[in-house]
């Protein structure tokens, strides 16, 4: 598996280290002019990604082959536009529509599905953490009584893995 991924060129190392063999700048390159015939795309970023991909006739492998995947968060507060049902259908519509392209061999496969809560699915990740099989990258802990400075530190943009809130439990 050869693996591609967008980063600022500070962070072209860090996405190194993870295990990218391929650090697009997204800030000096478009992405959809650096790759091409890639078997599968995961977007887990906004619909921009998502136009520039599929408007895209290069980046994915075409005749049915390539995958591009929406990982769809739906923790989100939707905004009057969102709110209106066809907004709300139109995952649903371009998945249905360029899945069946691909069945015809046309274009590529739409996967678009929302994520949600999952506790055993959770379990079975802190199970893979404690074996060590898979290593969260922690970039930053804040106290309980630091958590809005914890947010104003996510809202920024610039957390590279998890920042957590230390909640301590013990009672005094």
């Amino acid at each position: 598996m050869r693996v591609a991924t967008t980063a600022s060129a500070t962070n072209k190392e860090f996405a190194t280290k993870l295990g990218a063999d391929e650090v697009i700048d997204y800030k000096a390159v478009k992405f959809e002019d650096a790759l091409e015939s890639q078997d599968a795309i995961l977007d887990a970023v906004t619909q921009e990604y998502e136009a520039r991909t599929m408007a895209s006739q290069t980046v994915l492998k075409q005749g049915g082959v390539g995958h591009y995947m929406h990982v769809l968060s739906t923790d989100w507060q939707p905004s009057s536009r969102e709110s209106n049902p066809i907004f709300v259908m139109l995952p649903l519509l371009k998945k249905w529509a360029y899945t069946l392209l691909a069945k015809l061999g046309q274009g590529v496969n739409y996967h678009c599905d929302p994520v949600s809560p999952d506790g055993p699915g959770l379990h079975r990740i802190a199970r893979m953490v404690d074996e060590g099989l898979v290593q969260p990258i922690i970039d930053r802990s804040f106290t309980l009584e630091d958590t809005s400075k914890a947010h104003a530190y996510l809202e920024g943009g610039r957390a590279r893995g998890k920042v957590l809130i230390d909640v301590d439990t013990t009672l005094n």
